[in-house]
């Protein structure tokens, strides 16, 4: 009779231990700023948080971005960012209807938590259709993502290089002409940020490319679209 209580208590403590997460399935499933929080931003945020646009702070990459943790948290929990469409209360408009609950609470997890960088996410496969975005020589591409919205979708990355910032904004003009697309440029208020916008014909694909120059060379934004 003792050695079947022992037995059994013994089988009970290893259940136990077994239906237990561990710390690497909580580090799995950790929520962190390239995993989730970034394919949030790109879809809501980034049209005006990012250099040379009206936000006054970029959530491009990590390091721009967590500054502003708490700050992100209150304010989509209050719900005032992403503003709306007819909002009284922001004169920046956005499309859509601001952020599901499901992204609410991944923004707020993420803060919760400390905030984490993490890793990126892989290039996904319907990253494949976009293969006609010219990517820049030598260019450490990061924060690929895509981004599905109802009648169109959107795949966009980052990179920095240490070239001028002329050379970049060149390569992609010339490219994308190159390529049949209509493209429209424009430069920023303090002469070194620049903004291309490229349309083909049908206008069924478009892409968005964006620069700021920096003293150790240029950040890059890369969106494209097909809709």
């Amino acid at each position: 009779m003792l050695r079947l209580a022992i037995t059994g208590t013994i089988l009970a403590g290893v259940a136990l231990f077994t239906d237990s997460p561990t710390t690497a399935d909580a580090a799995e499933e950790a929520v962190t700023f390239q995993h989730d929080v970034l394919p949030i931003l790109a879809k809501y945020c980034h049209n005006c948080h990012r250099p040379g646009q009206v936000a006054p702070m970029s959530f491009l990459t990590y390091e721009t971005t967590r500054p502003w943790a708490t700050q992100i948290k209150a304010m989509v929990t209050a719900k005032k960012m992403p503003p709306l469409v007819g909002s009284p209360h922001y004169t920046v408009l956005t499309r859509g209807e601001g952020l599901t609950q499901t992204e609410i609470e991944t923004l707020v997890t993420w803060v919760d938590h400390g905030a984490p960088e993490g890793t990126a996410r892989a290039p996904s496969e319907s990253s494949n259709r976009f293969a006609w975005v010219p990517a820049y020589p030598g260019a450490r591409l990061e924060n690929i993502r895509t981004v599905q919205n109802r009648d169109q979708r959107g795949y966009g990355y980052h990179f920095q290089v240490k070239d001028e910032s002329a050379k970049v904004r060149k390569f992609y003009e010339s490219n994308l002409k190159s390529a049949g697309f209509t493209v429209i440029g424009k430069s920023g208020a303090n002469g070194k940020s620049w903004d291309l916008y490229a349309e083909n014909p049908d206008r069924t694909r478009s892409i968005d490319v964006n620069g700021n120059a920096q003293p150790e060379g240029v950040n890059v934004g890369v969106i494209a679209v097909v809709r």
